[in-house]
């Protein structure tokens, strides 16, 4: 159906069409947007009342949109977030907020999707804020859902990591790029010799090439602890699909563990913590998973992917949430000696 072409566009006739794809007979009767954020989309709360609701559905929805955005940097991510709402979510269970409408419009390269609203329901990830032990092996074991269901195995049209990225992740690493995110509060804790652009962009260029041979499976692509929320049952699940890509399962697994852990958690449970992602992949399904020494070894290649979030741009998380971020990136990159495991 067609997309509108601004946020008031977004009326009780557009949004009735579109909840009655999936569930016919939803008819709404009012719509109320809520002021809009904006981070890498803009995100609009919507109370809605029903004149029909044979499906039940909650009259606190959710609005993630590019609507209103310049899309020109946007419409690849917009429409890969698309495709997992449409695609992958539907194939296996992996925890996100329930979706009730996505679509992208190919002519202009805006995207629509309505999702549930969690905001009252959910507690939602902050750097600042590491989850325990429970909550981590609840997050590895969803990762390994969705890389066990295309391991080494996936879906066509699923832009490789890192792709069309490459030349973006580059050009924040190279020369100016990184000094200016040396710049920030956080980067006082970057350590030398990873200080110098060019070692920092040598490392990420080793990390790609050390992934070549390694399975290749479907990932969220920014597993980050600002991408995840925990319901009100405790479980953990993931945000923002943007990022959605085919690449070495070890990029999701380290991004995720060494970021959302604090250093004594993970000094202490990250072996323990691998193997049991390791274990959850078996189960799936998956006849070969990686080896214990093979999956320790591709955890410390990708260590310092996590450090780009010091390129964060201004404004997205505080500049605290960054700095808790950016220490245990540090400090895992020491502990687990990331540059010698690279040859370094």
């Amino acid at each position: 159906m067609e997309l509108p072409g601004e946020l008031a566009g977004v009326t009780a006739e557009w949004l009735s069409a579109a909840l009655s794809q999936d569930r016919p007979g939803t008819r709404v009767a009012t719509v109320r947007r809520g002021a809009p954020t904006v981070r890498f989309a803009a995100g609009v709360p919507l109370a809605v009342t029903y004149a029909a609701n044979p499906a039940g559905l909650p009259e606190a929805l959710y609005l993630k949109t590019t609507l209103g955005l310049d899309v020109g940097r946007l419409r690849a991510a917009a429409a890969r977030e698309t495709r997992f709402y449409t695609e992958f979510a539907r194939t296996v269970p992996v925890r996100v907020p329930e979706c009730f409408f996505a679509a992208t419009d190919d002519r202009t390269g805006h995207s629509v999707l309505v999702l549930a609203d969690l905001s009252g329901a959910a507690r939602f990830g902050d750097p600042r804020r590491p989850l325990g032990v429970a909550e981590l092996r609840d997050g590895l074991a969803q990762l390994a859902l969705l890389h066990a269901a295309w391991w080494d195995a996936p879906p066509a049209g699923v832009e490789p990591y890192p792709g069309d990225l490459r030349p973006v992740v580059l050009g924040l690493l190279a020369g100016d790029g990184w000094r200016r995110a040396l710049d920030r509060p956080a980067g006082s804790l970057v350590p030398q010799p990873l200080r110098s652009p060019a070692l920092v962009v040598e490392a990420t260029e080793r990390m790609w090439r050390l992934q070549d041979g390694q399975a290749v499976t479907v990932l969220h692509g920014d597993p980050h602890l600002g991408n995840t929320y925990t319901g009100v049952d405790g479980r953990l699940g993931f945000l923002d699909w943007q990022a959605l890509s085919a690449g070495p399962y070890a990029y999701d697994v380290t991004r995720y563990l060494v970021g959302s852990a604090s250093v004594a958690v993970r000094r202490r449970y990250e072996r323990e913590l691998l193997l049991g992602y390791l274990e959850a992949l078996r189960r799936r399904g998956v006849a070969q998973p990686p080896t214990p020494t093979e999956a320790w070894t591709a955890y410390r290649r990708n260590v310092l992917h996590g450090l780009r979030f010091l390129c964060t741009p201004p404004g997205t998380y505080p500049e605290a949430a960054i700095e808790a971020y950016v220490r245990r990136c540090v400090a895992a990159a020491e502990d687990l000696q990331a540059l010698a495991a690279l040859g370094l």
